[in-house]
C-alpha cells in the first residue's frame, strides 16, 4: 500500500513514519541513515547586495535575503560587474567623492562572520573604502595615505593589516574577509593574504557604508559588485 511520504530538504531527512507509526531512528547495515531531532540550521547567508538593477528600486539597494537595505547617494547603477562570475553583469560604479551606498546598522553579528565582495579599483593612486561596516571596527580598504597607500588592507579592530596586494589595477577581485570571535583573516581571489588576532567588539550605532567612510572622506573609485555577509 502507499506510505507517507517521508520529508527531506535534499541532504537531512526532518521525519520518518514506518507504517503509519513515527519512528526516532532508522539504521541500514548498522550504520544510522535517520535520526529524529531538529532541522538542519537555516544556510549561513545572512544579507545580500546584488548591485544589479533588478534588485534596484529607484535610490534603494535591495537586500535580497535580509531586510538591511541600503540607499544609493551617488553611486551609477547599471555599469558593466563581474560578468565572469556572474550572468548579469550589472554592479554600481563609485567616483572616489561623496557617493556611497550607506546600510543600517547591524549588518553583522558580533561573535563570527564572513563579508564578501567584488571590486575593480581605478585610480591607482588614491583607493578608498570599498565598504566600512560598523563604525570603526571593521573595514576593507586600500588607503589614500600612509604606507602602501594602494594596497588592500583589512582593519583588525585596533589598525590596518597589509594584505599586499594593490587594487587599483582595473582588475575585478573578490574580497573575503573572515572572524570567529578571535582571529580574523582575509583573503584576495580566494587567496588567504593574512591571518592575525583580532579584537572586534565595539559594535556601535553607526550605520554602514559601501563605497566611502561615514565621513564621506575616503571614497572609492571603480566598481563594486555582488556584496554578502555571512553570520559564521
Amino acid at each position: 500500500r502507499k506510505k507517507k511520504k517521508t520529508d527531506s530538504d535534499g541532504t537531512d531527512i526532518t521525519g520518518a513514519t514506518i507504517d503509519g507509526k513515527a519512528v526516532d531512528e532508522i539504521t541500514i547495515d548498522g550504520q544510522t541513515v535517520f535520526k529524529s531531532g531538529p532541522p538542519a540550521p537555516a544556510p549561513s547567508l545572512a544579507h545580500y547586495w546584488t548591485f544589479d538593477n533588478a534588485d534596484t528600486s529607484g535610490s534603494t539597494c535591495l537586500d535580497t535575503v535580509g531586510n538591511k537595505d541600503g540607499v544609493i547617494d551617488g553611486a551609477t547603477t547599471g555599469v558593466h560587474g563581474a560578468n565572469d562570475t556572474y550572468t548579469t553583469n550589472e554592479a554600481y560604479s563609485f567616483d572616489g567623492g561623496s557617493s556611497d551606498v550607506e546600510l543600517p546598522t547591524g549588518v553583522i553579528p558580533e561573535s563570527g562572520y564572513s563579508l564578501a565582495i567584488w571590486f575593480k579599483g581605478t585610480d591607482p593612486d588614491g583607493i578608498g573604502y570599498i565598504y566600512r561596516f560598523r563604525g570603526d571596527t571593521d573595514a576593507l580598504l586600500g588607503r589614500s595615505s600612509g604606507s602602501n597607500a594602494q594596497n588592500l588592507k583589512f582593519w583588525d579592530g585596533g589598525g590596518f593589516v597589509d594584505s599586499g596586494v594593490q587594487i587599483g589595477d582595473g582588475e575585478f577581485r573578490q574580497a573575503v574577509e573572515t572572524y570567529d570571535g578571535t582571529t580574523m583573516k582575509g583573503y584576495v581571489d580566494g587567496v588567504e593574504k593574512l591571518s592575525v588576532s583580532a579584537s572586534k567588539t565595539d559594535v556601535g550605532d553607526n550605520n554602514n557604508y559601501i563605497g566611502n567612510s561615514d565621513a564621506q572622506n575616503r571614497g572609492f573609485s571603480g566598481v563594486i559588485d555582488d556584496v554578502r555577509a555571512y553570520n559564521k
